[in-house]
């Protein structure tokens, strides 16, 4: 069930990602929803899902992306990997501000490098403006993420409890 339900929520982001969210642009940037998406389910997912996960979102958005076809496969593939590692090391209770520091810091990474064109013909301050609006909007779209997680899991929990107490 919970492969079934990972994989619906990375449908909804890539269906909002593709065609609802380009309408809705801030300093010409969107937020990424599918990184938020990939590094907030590295708490709850196991390696082998997060990695389909990753997979098939990173082939959606470089079936849709203007770049070179295979950037968004490496690119997510790889922050699956590190935020796997990172996340979960030595953790047993979830933190809220990992995953939210994780995926500024990857969301930066990122981009700058789809920024990197835009130095050559834009003005610093431009680029920067784009990169904050860019970083900022995929970590509040990975707080969303965080907190519908965080709810189904206790909410799962709940339910579980409720049919060992009958």
């Amino acid at each position: 069930m919970k492969s079934v339900f990972l994989a619906i929520c990375l449908a909804i982001c890539v269906l909002l990602q593709i065609f609802f969210l380009q309408s809705w642009q801030t300093s010409g940037m969107t937020g990424n929803l599918i990184l938020s998406f990939i590094v907030v389910a590295a708490l709850f997912a196991s390696t082998e899902e997060l990695l389909w996960l990753a997979l098939f979102g990173g082939l959606l958005s470089d079936l849709y992306a203007s770049s070179e076809f295979g950037f968004y496969v490496g690119a997510y593939l790889l922050v699956a990997v590190i935020a796997k590692y990172f996340l979960k090391f030595g953790e047993v209770e979830y933190s809220w501000w990992k995953p939210i520091v994780f995926l500024c810091i990857a969301s930066f990474v990122q981009g700058m490098v789809v920024s990197l064109p835009l130095l050559a013909s834009s003005s610093i301050l431009a680029v920067t403006t784009r990169l904050v609006a860019y970083v900022s909007l995929t970590a509040i779209a990975g707080v969303v993420w965080y907190l519908i997680f965080t709810q189904l899991a206790d909410l799962s929990k709940k339910i579980n409890v409720s049919k060992i107490l009958r």
